[in-house]
């Protein structure tokens, strides 16, 4: 069942949320009902899986399909490091004793993760694949199941708190699940995940980013663009390029580009090599800014560059 809300474009926000964690305005909102069915949102980022807008009597969602058996994910969102928490709804079947698996996360693709494992019937935090923290769960086939993530600077640490609850009941004030971490996160985009184990679909509605409550960071202007946010410069200028799609988030510039006549290929003005990672480009100040897989503590991690 869908909940009545204004449609929002990606990074910008014009309507409040009541939550008694976040801030007043989201950083990123997506219910799926200006999304096109059979296609996936252009600004989020499929790290692998056949994920697609499907439609039904109550809505729009995003579904996985129920094969092949593997894990699937997307990212989504600005890139945060801390004081963040990201949302969304999941429905899930079982088959016999074949149950689904699901969850959300912060952080990249190798941050932390909440996920409900109803084989288990645990509520799990995992950070990449490296487990953290189990809890007892008990999940409902085919009903809406909310997850939420939280990371806070805490000190000189961080929390990492967890809460599910059945679509339609009270979200908790108290986690069900909390992990205190002494090494700090990397910024990275929130992402869902999903194990058809089953056989049978799974469902993602009603995707949310927040700023916590009392952050630095709550204003949803200064995390729009965050490489660009972090970089040297503060003003956008005339052909810079502040986020994904351009500065007004239709993938056009407003520079005049000429290219090559015939089968000529345009001229290689540089290039550096990059091992990767789950960004697109913000271009600032004559500088390209964009997120690249470094090793560091034996773990490879999404880091900001500037090229």
């Amino acid at each position: 069942m869908k909940i009545s809300r204004p449609i929002l474009l990606p990074f910008l926000v014009t309507a409040l949320i009541a939550s008694p964690l976040c801030a007043a305005a989201p950083l990123y909102k997506n219910d799926f009902e200006s999304a096109e069915v059979g296609k996936v949102p252009p600004e989020m980022m499929v790290v692998a899986g056949a994920f697609d807008v499907k439609q039904d009597k109550d809505g729009k969602f995003l579904e996985l399909p129920g094969e092949p058996l593997d894990t699937f994910g997307f990212l989504f969102g600005p890139s945060v490091k801390e004081d963040v928490s990201a949302s969304a709804r999941f429905f899930g079947s079982k088959k016999g004793r074949k149950f689904p698996t699901f969850g959300v996360s912060l952080n990249g693709v190798g941050g932390y993760r909440l996920q409900v494992s109803p084989a288990k019937g645990a509520l799990e935090f995992f950070k990449g694949d490296e487990p953290k923290l189990s809890v007892p769960f008990t999940w409902i086939s085919d009903a809406w199941t909310t997850l939420r993530i939280s990371v806070r600077k805490i000190g000189d640490g961080w929390v990492i708190e967890g809460r599910a609850w059945a679509t339609g009941s009270a979200e908790s004030e108290k986690p069900l699940i909390s992990l205190e971490e002494k090494t700090a996160p990397t910024a990275g985009r929130a992402g869902i995940w999903g194990t058809p184990y089953s056989g049978a679909p799974i469902r993602f509605d009603d995707i949310l980013v927040d700023a916590l409550k009392g952050t630095a960071d709550a204003s949803p202007a200064r995390i729009v663009a965050p490489a660009l946010a972090r970089s040297e410069t503060s003003q956008v200028r005339a052909g810079d390029w502040s986020q994904y799609r351009g500065p007004a988030g239709d993938g056009k510039s407003s520079e005049k580009i000429t290219l090559p006549t015939g089968n000529i290929a345009p001229k290689q003005v540089w290039k550096v090599p990059s091992e990767g990672g789950f960004s697109s480009f913000a271009v600032a100040g004559g500088r390209a800014f964009t997120l690249s897989l470094k090793e560091a503590d034996g773990v490879k991690q999404e880091k900001r560059r500037g090229l």
